[in-house]
């Protein structure tokens, strides 16, 4: 999986910046996150990439 593991981030209240500070404390090691009470983020190089990063989690999720 190109994902890899996906880590499960805590709950915030939606615009809070500490959101920000806890994706920045990954330090780019994550291609995806889990929001708690949200949902997924992916990341890619281009859009192409965080396209076929959130198609793959979806597809492993199931």
């Amino acid at each position: 999986m190109r994902v890899g593991k996906v880590k499960l981030l805590p709950y915030v209240r939606p615009g809070d910046p500490a959101m920000g500070d806890l994706i920045r404390g990954l330090k780019g090691t994550a291609s995806a996150v889990l929001l708690s009470n949200d949902g997924p983020v992916v990341a890619g190089a281009d859009l192409r990439s965080a396209f076929f990063a959130a198609e793959e989690l979806e597809e492993t999720a199931n």
